[in-house]
């Protein structure tokens, strides 16, 4: 199995934003829609980084007098870790968790294609164990 066998059972619909936009509007997006984070793109649809709610709440709490006059470039990790669609989620599951991150964005060919998340991850190696009728190992844990 592949990254991209879970983007096509999920689906790949990502929001994004651009450097440009202001902080406020970027979490005005992440509020309606109730998600964490934002993949920042060029207009190439080139993955240049993500803005995730720490990065918001981080840039509030060192200056907060400047927040309405923020852009996404301001604060958002520009360098960011991607996977591809023929990686094995396994190993895009252990590359998340050395790293300390939650979110990944998909590219192929060098533009976004999706975006996945260790829950993605965990749901569908969980599926695919019991399927196989075997327990599931991550870390130092077992999960039947």
């Amino acid at each position: 199995m592949r990254i991209e066998d879970i983007l096509q059972q999920k689906g790949g619909d990502v929001l994004t934003t651009t450097p440009e936009m202001t902080v406020v509007d970027a979490a005005c997006i992440m509020s309606e829609y109730r998600i964490g984070l934002l993949v920042v793109c060029g207009e190439s649809g080139k993955v240049l980084g993500v803005i995730s709610e720490r990065d918001i709440v981080r840039g509030v709490a060192e200056y907060p007098d400047h927040v309405d006059a923020m852009i996404v470039n301001d604060l958002a990790t520009m360098d960011v870790a991607t996977c591809e669609m023929g990686d094995h989620p396994e190993e895009v599951l252990r590359r998340m968790g050395e790293i300390g991150i939650r979110h990944m964005p998909v590219i192929q060919y060098g533009k976004l294609r999706g975006l996945i998340s260790n829950r993605d991850l965990f749901r569908f190696l969980l599926q695919e164990s019991e399927a196989g009728g075997k327990a599931l190992q991550y870390n130092d844990f077992t999960f039947l």
